[in-house]
């Protein structure tokens, strides 16, 4: 490991090595394997911790001293990942220390046996990145139904197809207001960066739901993993959206008129009595919901007057380890909420702008500017009050012409 030569509370901690080193026992095709390696691309080689629940995810890399993670990471109790990751959360809060906290976890323990935890963990709004990695069984103790099975899967506890419909644990944690929960597909490699992003930005609870296909559960081709993450979203099973302090909704990607059955067929788990006309009256219902909370209440919905204080800051930045939580680190020191993220990177892909939308003053806005500005990453930093800036024709500054 190296250290950032910067001296004090911003110096940051990098490592030589991969997040998920090779040598873990993940099968082949494993969507959470290839999760944990984008997850690592996010990070740009930043330090963090993880904390990892009973599930696959804590029995494929081994044992200490031999685990295939590449960083510090804490295996719990089924029930208890958000609840550990809230105790390393605060030692890193009170080190002063900007490296994440980050519960990777598996869907048995986040729609299941860790909700009670999870659900005490965003009411608090601890400063956690939450990710679930939703293969949509107990992967990791035979393949059993879990409440993110789908309705009509054949699981090892419902081989005559699970009855009862999907969970929704993203409306769960919209109820919360979290300050950011997303959903991730393994076959959109630029909006699942775009979305780490701007949760290492965003300050608080954040909350991630991968959908991991499993091969072994799924009864699925290992080759097909990315494709059945591709059709998931294609057919609308699995809406990519974003929804900000459990106001503002984002979509993402919508259906594109692809067949349900391509999805379906390409996995046993759905041979025999299916409902298909069931299921795409269910997809329907949820989009007509989604569509509807995306119009009434909008990302752009949001305060730009100086009269109600909400601000913009723009702030260019190096790519470089851990640069967007330092970012929100020193916007969070001075007490300052962080409303919405925009995260732009530069042909130049050396370069970001971070856009925050912040709730404060004028006089309080200049001050975080000025402590975001003190960071050896930050090129350029911009106050501003203006339309929300997807919608805005930015003038955006030439790296190269800034200071170094």
């Amino acid at each position: 490991m190296a250290e950032d030569p910067t001296p004090g509370a911003d110096a940051v901690v990098t490592r030589g090595e991969p997040l998920w080193r090779p040598g873990n026992n993940a099968c082949a095709g494993c969507g959470m394997s290839l999760g944990l390696q984008w997850l690592d691309q996010a990070l740009h080689g930043g330090m963090l911790t993880l904390v990892v629940p009973a599930c696959c995810a804590v029995a494929t890399p081994g044992a200490f001293p031999d685990s295939a993670y590449g960083v510090p990471a804490v295996g719990s109790t089924f029930a208890s990942s958000p609840a550990v990751a809230t105790g390393v959360s605060r030692v890193h809060q009170l080190n002063d220390e900007p490296d994440p906290t980050i519960c990777w976890a598996g869907d048995g323990g986040t729609y299941d046996i860790g909700m009670a935890t999870l659900s005490a963990a965003a009411e608090r709004n601890e400063d956690v990145i939450y990710v679930c990695y939703d293969n949509e069984i107990y992967g990791n103790t035979g393949g059993q139904r879990s409440s993110a099975t789908p309705a009509g899967a054949r699981t090892t506890t419902t081989p005559a197809g699970k009855p009862e419909p999907k969970k929704d644990v993203m409306a769960i944690m919209a109820a919360h207001g979290v300050p950011y929960a997303a959903t991730l597909s393994l076959a959109h490699h630029d909006d699942f960066m775009r979305k780490l992003a701007v949760a290492q930005t965003t300050r608080g609870f954040r909350f991630l739901l991968l959908l991991s296909p499993c091969p072994a559960g799924w009864k699925s081709e290992p080759a097909d993993t990315v494709e059945l993450s591709r059709l998931a979203v294609a057919c609308g099973v699995f809406p990519l959206y974003e929804v900000f302090n459990g106001r503002r909704y984002r979509i993402n990607a919508r259906a594109d008129g692809t067949r349900l059955e391509d999805y379906l067929v390409r996995q046993r788990r759905f041979a025999g009595a299916f409902d298909v006309e069931a299921a795409r009256v269910a997809i329907k219902e949820k989009w007509a919901r989604l569509e509807a909370l995306a119009a009434n209440f909008p990302t752009t919905d949001v305060s730009v007057s100086s009269e109600t204080g909400h601000r913009w800051l723009r702030v260019l930045v190096e790519d470089r380890p851990s640069v967007l939580a330092r970012v929100a680190g020193q916007v969070s020191r001075r007490g300052v909420n962080i409303e919405t993220v925009v995260v732009r990177h530069l042909p130049d892909r050396s370069h970001t702008y971070i856009t925050l939308g912040v709730d404060a003053d004028e006089p309080t806005a200049e001050r975080v500017a000025k402590g975001i500005a003190r960071l050896d990453a930050v090129v350029d930093v911009e106050s501003f009050v203006g339309e929300y800036p997807e919608q805005a024709a930015e003038a955006r500054p030439d790296p190269t012409s800034r200071r170094p």
